[in-house]
């Protein structure tokens, strides 16, 4: 969970490319594909740490790429917690989801996700689902040239403003059946 925030830019910065992880694909319900894992740590207390998840699956994290198929839909559950691991209560937050065609890439992005539009805060008052946002992608949101894009995600609460979820590739894996 931690070791996602450092090391894992992808994509082109300032003329640089960075490679994408590698390792063995792994297909979760046949909605989303996971490789490789990112590691580091965090040097600073007081943070905001993010996970995504498959919606309905509390169990798998997606530690890698995140992986939809071509104009497929795509429901994840973001979890934000604190550097203790206690889920943080998002009530007021802004939540901002983006994927572009690389890392730092102009604005604005080839998708956007916010609350209100693609992003639903879960019920803060529950303990159940306290820390955690739903974030939908529709088939038109994937409907695009199969490829490696970027994405990250931002939240902001209480004056901090932080990527929970740090570039990481967005591949859209190519279909046969495109109805």
């Amino acid at each position: 969970m931690l070791g996602q925030h450092v090391g894992a830019h992808l994509g082109q910065h300032a003329g640089q490319v960075y490679p994408l992880p590698t390792g063995p694909v792994v297909h979760l319900r046949g909605r989303i594909a996971v490789t490789g894992a990112l590691t580091g740590a965090l040097a600073q207390t007081n943070v905001l740490v993010g996970r995504l998840q498959i919606a309905g699956d509390d169990v798998i994290d997606i530690i890698g790429p995140v992986s939809p198929y071509q104009g497929d839909t795509l429901d994840l559950v973001l979890i934000v917690t604190d550097d203790a691991g206690a889920p943080v209560i998002l009530t007021g937050a802004t939540i901002e989801v983006q994927v572009k065609t690389v890392v730092g890439a102009p604005d604005p992005p080839m998708i956007a996700k916010a609350i209100g539009s693609g992003v639903t805060l879960l019920d803060q008052s529950d303990p159940a689902t306290q820390g955690r946002a739903a974030v939908a992608f529709s088939s038109s949101d994937t409907s695009v040239t199969p490829t490696a894009y970027a994405i990250d995600v931002v939240v902001a609460l209480n004056g901090k403003r932080q990527h929970v979820i740090a570039p990481r590739a967005f591949n859209v894996l190519p279909v046969v059946n495109q109805a």
